[in-house]
């Protein structure tokens, strides 16, 4: 009678060690697929990024820094579903646009998995620096220009020489349509005096009208905001439906 109590007694701990035999087992499937989730999607973002760094190369662009990551979970479950809810990625340096630029940082929705890995919608801000056109500033000036920031937020300065006369102006930049940017001239300074543009002889002041710098954007992108930075011509640029690979030059 004792054992058969002993037997009954036992019974309820063997159970509980059986539950927690199963939970242990249980835990440990969702750890190795887990782990098998986040080695797909670490093997997939340097894999993407080899391929765009590679095909960069092909067009004779060399990015800089260049790192791509894919978020959510489960990475697998979203291949399978054939949409990948986000990628962003980073460039120190690299082409875009027409322009070489910095500090690129692009955010995508809405990514298929599969060539040409097709966006629903992209959100990219960079930095042109002021380098970067000013040779194309100088083309429709007519002389060479250098350009800085501004003293003011928000604005830069051009500075040239015309007709022997040291020239410099203050611009602001604007969104003028989907890929161009404007430069305003806000004031124009001589022999370091402010002057307006109808003061300045051999009509000069007309030369700094309508300056414009056209981006080469992939289809479907454009640009939404432009600020002037004492680096450069900070850009956000926003668009549906573009191919992760032509973001990247």
């Amino acid at each position: 009678m004792t054992a058969m109590f002993e037997t009954f007694a036992e019974a309820p701990e063997r159970r509980r060690r059986r539950g927690r035999t199963a939970l242990v087992a249980v835990a440990i499937v969702v750890a190795l697929l887990v782990g098998l989730d986040r080695v797909a999607v670490w093997v997939a973002s340097r894999v993407v990024t080899g391929a765009i760094t590679s095909a960069a190369a092909d067009e004779g662009v060399h990015l800089d820094g260049a790192s791509l990551t894919i978020h959510g979970f489960p990475f697998l479950t979203q291949v399978a579903g054939g949409q990948l809810n986000q990628v962003t990625a980073t460039l120190d340096a690299g082409d875009f646009g027409g322009f070489r630029v910095a500090d690129v940082q692009i955010d995508v929705r809405g990514v298929s998995p599969r060539d040409p890995h097709l966006a629903e919608s992209a959100q990219v801000r960079l930095l042109v620096p002021f380098g970067s056109f000013e040779s194309l500033i100088a083309d429709q000036v007519g002389a060479n220009v250098q350009i800085s920031g501004g003293d003011q937020p928000g604005t830069a300065t051009i500075a040239t020489t015309l007709f022997g006369l040291n020239v410099g102006g203050v611009v602001t930049p604007l969104v003028i349509g989907p890929s161009t940017i404007g430069l305003t001239i806000e004031s124009f300074t001589l022999a370091g005096l402010t002057v307006r543009a109808n003061s300045l002889p051999f009509g000069i002041g007309d030369l700094f009208t309508n300056l414009t710098i056209p981006l080469d954007f992939p289809d479907g992108l454009y640009v939404v905001t432009v600020n002037a930075t004492e680096n450069g011509l900070s850009l956000a640029a926003e668009g549906h439906r573009i191919e992760l690979l032509n973001l990247f030059g």
